[in-house]
């Protein structure tokens, strides 16, 4: 790849033939980790007793959307500026586009360079990502760490709207989140067509990925009951895990990345919370729950309209004019869910 400096594409040319010999796993873990493919550490971390799982799992993960500054594709190591800069803020996913992540033949053609950006790339190449990794690791695998995967997603989502902005929704990109919204998995994972459509605009369905996709499926397998219970204590627990996941990004040479305050994240939060509630209801509704779903749904109801409660006096105290708009027009599709 031209882009990535000579200095990288030498070592690189080294490491390749060191790669034809054997090698011991702490070998390769030290390559991975060389060149930032830290989605290729936690595979090794899974499959070595010599690697500390646990210290190395919530780095991996964070390092895989945010890689150290010395990396191949870092904004400060590339020969040029990415055409667009917003794919410099997850270079692993957005600039290195080899079709596969974990794939065991080597990229044959250069990473296309794109101008242009989209509200659902971030959507596209973190599912890619995680489907790949869903067939390298164990189901029960400790680097399966929900907490940690799923706040650094919704950290990462909320800061792409951050930079990507509302405009790109418009044309093919605002039909394309409709009709994923509308053939989202049910809580038994799978896509169920002709169901009833939700009610959700398009904005909240592209944000709602995450909660109502990732969650959904390998290997994690939660209910939208237990993707709401997760939600509240992820809204409940948001200055502490905040306050962890800041600490822990490496700097950011380019100076492009948003800084989100705790109102941005807990807005966010607030409009998948409503994604989840709407698509939960509208399954109950739909008559396509069992019968032991809609008891779930009844019997969790007063804990729900907890968590409304919650979120509705949270955000009458957001600061900053343009969360506030938002949490505005938050408000008013609270009351109405609770009407």
């Amino acid at each position: 790849d031209e882009r990535v400096t000579a200095r990288w594409r030498n070592a690189a040319e080294q490491r390749r033939e060191d790669l034809q010999k054997l090698m011991s796993l702490q070998e390769l873990y030290q390559t991975a980790t060389d060149f930032s493919l830290y989605h290729i550490v936690l595979v090794i971390a899974d499959t070595s007793s010599s690697v500390q799982e646990k210290e190395v799992r919530t780095s991996a993960w964070i390092s895989i959307f945010f890689p150290p500054a010395a990396s191949p594709y870092s904004s400060s190591e590339l020969g040029h500026a990415p055409a667009a800069w917003q794919h410099g803020l997850f270079p692993l996913l957005m600039l290195r586009r080899c079709p596969s992540f974990l794939s065991r033949d080597v990229c044959a053609s250069p990473t296309p360079v794109l101008t242009a950006v989209s509200q659902d790339e971030l959507q596209q190449r973190a599912t890619r990502l995680l489907s790949e990794m869903a067939t390298a690791l164990r189901d029960s695998s400790a680097m399966w760490d929900v907490r940690c995967i799923a706040t650094l997603l919704e950290y990462c989502n909320c800061l792409w709207f951050q930079s990507v902005g509302s405009a790109a929704l418009a044309g093919d990109g605002a039909e394309s989140q409709a009709s994923a919204h509308a053939s989202l998995p049910t809580a038994s994972g799978e896509a169920e067509e002709g169901r009833p459509r939700s009610t959700t605009d398009p904005q909240r369905a592209a944000r709602s990925w995450v909660a109502l996709t990732v969650l959904l499926q390998r290997p994690f397998h939660f209910t939208l009951g237990d993707v709401v219970k997760f939600y509240a204590a992820m809204l409940e627990q948001l200055p502490s895990w905040l306050k962890d996941l800041q600490g822990m990004l490496p700097a950011d040479p380019s100076r492009r990345r948003p800084a989100l305050s705790e109102d941005d994240v807990y807005v966010h939060l607030g409009e998948v919370v409503l994604a989840v509630l709407d698509q939960w209801v509208t399954q109950v509704e739909g008559g396509r729950a069992d019968e032991r779903s809609v008891e779930d749904f009844a019997n969790a109801w007063p804990s729900v309209e907890g968590v409304l409660s919650r979120l509705r006096s949270r955000l009458l105290e957001v600061e900053g004019e343009a969360v506030r708009v938002v949490a505005q027009r938050l408000l008013k599709d609270l009351r109405r869910s609770e009407a």
